[in-house]
Order: C-alpha cells, then sequence, then structure tokens
C-alpha cells in the first residue's frame, strides 16, 4: 500500500505544474473563443471539459516526452529543441484537432468523400487555425520553459523566479 501511494504522489507532483500550466493557459484560449462563438451562436468548452483536457495533456505530453523521436536535438543548442519539439506538439495537436473536428461528419465508409467534402464546407477554418496559433504559442511557452529548467535546474529556476 505504501509503494501505491508513494508512486501516485510521485506522479501528482510530476503532473501537476504541466496540468496547471495548460489548465490556465486553456481557460485563456476558451475565453477568446467564447467571444468568438458567442457571434455564431456556438458555447465554449465547459470548465470540466478543460480540466479533462489539461490532465490528458500534460500526462500524454509527459509520456511522449520519451520517445525517441521528440530527443533528436537533445545534444544541440536549445533553440533546436525548442523548436523541434513546440513543431512537434503542434503537428500533433492539429492532427487530433482535424479529427475531433472531423469526427461528427462521419456517416458511412461508403460516403467518405460526402462527408469529407460537408466537412470541408462547413468547417470554420479562420477559427480553427487561429486557435491553432494559440496552441502554437502555448506549446513555445510550455517547451522553452520545460527546457531551461532541464538544463538549469529545478532548484536554480525556483531560486530565478522566486528569489532566496
Amino acid at each position: 500500500m505504501r509503494k501505491l501511494f508513494d508512486w501516485i504522489k510521485k506522479e501528482t507532483v510530476h503532473v501537476f505544474p504541466v496540468f496547471l500550466f495548460f489548465f490556465i493557459c486553456f481557460n485563456v484560449i476558451n475565453l477568446t473563443l467564447s467571444f468568438l462563438l458567442k457571434r455564431a451562436g456556438l458555447s465554449p468548452f465547459t470548465y470540466v471539459e478543460i480540466l479533462i483536457a489539461a490532465g490528458l495533456i500534460a500526462k500524454i505530453l509527459l509520456v511522449i516526452d520519451h520517445l525517441p523521436v521528440v530527443n533528436i536535438f537533445h545534444r544541440h543548442p536549445l533553440i533546436y529543441t525548442v523548436a523541434w519539439k513546440t513543431l512537434f506538439y503542434s503537428m500533433i495537436t492539429l492532427c487530433v484537432r482535424i479529427t475531433i473536428r472531423f469526427t461528427p461528419f462521419l456517416e458511412g465508409i461508403e460516403s467518405l468523400k460526402l462527408d469529407l467534402d460537408n466537412f470541408l464546407a462547413q468547417m470554420d477554418w479562420r477559427l480553427f487555425f487561429a486557435i491553432q496559433v494559440w496552441n502554437l504559442m502555448l506549446f513555445f511557452i510550455f517547451v522553452t520553459g520545460r527546457e531551461l529548467t532541464r538544463v538549469i535546474g529545478p532548484a536554480k529556476m525556483r531560486q530565478i523566479f522566486f528569489g532566496q
């Protein structure tokens, strides 16, 4: 039982800062989205949906960070790693967001072309890519902070930000 408690504590401490970052940022994005969606008569995401999304993204990013393809620039200057991870995370997010938006248009395998045509015609691409730009900025800030912490060390980062 003690091992389980220690594991849960370790995982929580590991995931919480990433979760908090994405929870705050997703709320800012949702606020922006709500202003845009109100004009169209649509509703933004709920806090519960944002809470779940932030938790999933936090854990997924921490797992993806262990893939060899994500860390191919770890011996290069930091800008390479930051640019690569930002692009990598943004492309994964782009694919997931397109899949999520396309799924409701699927009616059957035989009408896939018609479903795709409907999707392409009805999708608000300006809004979609505006949110994607937010995500790109969000990942850039996240990766930069994370890589600086990795290079400088957590103790030094706390000292830089919060003093002695």
